[in-house]
């Protein structure tokens, strides 16, 4: 190639390189004049920087210089919303959809269907603890879920003692006792229907050493057996609603009958009870409004072998209906009657009593930290042989298992939350044609060390007065008190207004749980107090006050196990909840816990 042939292409180059230069230099002029010929848009534009092009041999661009949009002048304008001209502000207090349910009893609310098969197929728990006097204890849970919809559960408890001695004129009065319950249900749960059938047992074994009438005798026992079968049903859709149940029970008691002129006459003496019940409820909804209807059955036949030796029945009935009505969201009335009564076979004279009372309940929430309630609550409380020989140390001497009649059994008070703070205030008023009252008679003799008490069953007329604080603390996560106080003023109207036995007219409780180390630990402690109290109607000095402290804690050393231990009767001295029935001093009690 000639000479010519060569600076053709390089002159093309030249030129090429000079009009690249001229358009770097023409560009910024005329970013700077467009405001200037635009000056009626307001819209604002980005100040970029000049571009820097390099022209590779790959045709590569980059743009070093690129600099950051500026804050000021750049964001747009705040936006104001355009609201209609019939639009109108809220007038009143916001409530949330669930402000308006009701705050107090603390009623189980209503699940949802759930699924049983959640992580591991079987779960459980044993516990057991050993400490003073050889006390024991021992407790198992497991539950199964067997499909997506049922659940096997199962429970057992036991505590035992060779106890302490109550009385050191009295060394073989020791207080013994064992005290063995399980039971097994099972549990279904789908969409708008469940229930579940449940079996159980118990045994229990009592030294009955405050009837102790010699020194050189022994203590009378009181063994007691029994079973239960029975089954519930629930049908809930929307606000419809049946539920139903029905079961079954056994129970045997023997023990001996203390009493009479000399002081070894004992004769053996047993109960045996065979008990039905079925109730039922209804609910219906009409328009705003909802009916329900409620009835109720539990019937007991009583066989008692004694020296005075008698059988019979002891039936317990109701039957009501009530209107649901809630006139505004924090309005909630329910006013209806029932009628209730029983009838008593094993009395020489049969005896039968029925009565009429209004049902009714009314819930108001007036702010959302107010709730204001009044109800009135009438009915019968069952007194089965179970539910006897758990409330005391009673021996057998004819007893009788009429049940406890409220005809008025009222309540209205207030609650305000306050954070995490709740406080209630309460006053209740409660009627009792029939109520079931213990008291001592004490058999005395010249050969006893100390006279024997024997705890008698009895019913009478009564009167019941009472007023409660209540306070409860939710002050962290991990730490929670409550605390309450109860007056009560009752009387039996029979007897010219003498005090109720073994009833308190001053009872204070607290309760404090905490957490610490990461969770790990875990302490609970319970007391009360209840002031002093008389044995029988007509006594005239009566029982000290009944001061109790117990602290129960745990210390999870690995997700299966735990190490647990309690302490009762911290105050120590002489708790009589039952006269010459004084229970254990300090005791404290180590064991484990195992979780699966």
């Amino acid at each position: 190639m000639n000479r010519s042939q060569m600076e053709l292409p390089f002159a093309a180059s030249r030129a090429l390189l000079w009009l690249v230069l001229v358009g770097l230099l023409v560009a910024p002029a005329q970013a700077q004049e467009a405001p200037e010929s635009a000056s009626s848009d307001t819209t604002a534009l980005p100040n970029i920087a000049p571009q820097e092009v390099e022209i590779r041999g790959q045709l590569e661009t980059r743009f070093p210089r690129l600099q950051r949009q500026p804050l000021v002048g750049f964001n747009p304008p705040p936006r104001v919303p355009i609201l209609s001209s019939d639009r109108r502000p809220l007038i009143g207090e916001y409530r949330q959809d669930t402000a308006d349910l009701p705050g107090s009893p603390l009623r189980r609310p209503d699940m949802a269907p759930r699924s049983f098969r959640m992580g591991s197929a079987l779960l459980g728990q044993v516990e057991a603890l050993s400490g003073r006097y050889f006390d024991r204890q021992a407790r198992v849970r497991v539950q199964a879920p067997l499909s997506r919809r049922t659940q096997l559960k199962g429970r057992l408890s036991y505590r035992g003692s060779e106890g302490h001695t109550p009385i050191d004129a009295l060394p073989d009065a020791a207080s013994t006792r064992d005290d063995l319950e399980a039971s097994a249900g099972l549990q279904f749960q789908g969409e708008g229907l469940s229930g579940r059938v449940y079996a159980g047992g118990f045994a229990t074994d009592y030294a009955l050493f405050g009837a102790l009438d010699r020194p050189e005798a022994s203590p009378p026992g009181r063994d007691a057996y029994g079973g239960t079968l029975g089954g519930e049903l629930t049908i809930e859709r929307n606000r419809f609603a049946v539920e139903a149940s029905v079961g079954g029970s056994l129970a045997s008691l023997s023990s001996d009958n203390i009493g009479g002129s000399a002081p070894d006459s004992r004769a053996a003496a047993t109960i045996d009870e065979q008990r039905l019940h079925a109730d039922g409820r209804l609910t219906l909804p009409l328009g705003r409004l909802s009916v329900e209807g409620s009835g109720s059955y539990d019937g007991s036949d009583f066989d008692v072998q004694s020296p005075a030796p008698r059988n019979g029945w002891v039936h317990r009935y109701s039957g009501g209906g009530a209107v649901l009505w809630r006139p505004r969201p924090d309005v909630n009335v329910r006013a209806g009657a029932l009628i209730f009564g029983f009838q008593d076979d094993t009395a020489t004279a049969p005896v039968t009593e029925t009565y009429v009372a209004p049902d009714v309940a009314i819930d108001w929430y007036p702010g959302q930290n107010l709730h204001l309630y009044a109800y009135n609550e009438p009915g019968t409380t069952r007194h089965d042989l179970r539910h006897m020989f758990d409330e005391s140390p009673f021996t057998v001497n004819q007893p009788t298992f009429r049940p406890t009649v409220r005809l008025w059994n009222t309540h209205a008070g207030a609650r305000t939350f306050l954070g995490p703070v709740q406080v209630g205030v309460a006053g209740g008023y409660e009627q009792n044609p029939v109520r079931r009252v213990y008291q001592s008679v004490s058999v005395t003799d010249a050969m006893v060390v100390q006279a024997p008490t024997i705890i008698r069953p009895t019913y009478d007329e009564a009167r019941i007065v009472s007023g409660t604080a209540e306070l409860s603390m939710g002050l962290t996560t991990r730490l929670q008190a409550a605390a309450s106080y109860t007056y009560r003023d009752a009387v039996l109207t029979a007897r010219n207004d003498a005090p109720v036995p073994y009833l308190g007219t001053h009872l204070t409780t607290l309760s404090l749980t905490q957490s610490f180390a990461n969770q790990q630990a875990f302490v609970e402690v319970e007391g009360i107090v209840e002031s002093d109290r008389v044995a029988t109607p007509t006594a005239t000095e009566g029982l000290d006050p009944y001061v109790g402290l117990n602290i129960s804690g745990s210390y999870h050393v690995t997700s299966a196990l735990s190490i647990v231990g309690r302490a009762e009767n911290i105050v120590g001295g002489r708790l009589e909840r039952w006269q010459n029935y004084p229970e254990a001093p300090q005791t404290i009690s180590l064991g484990l816990r195992i979780r699966w």
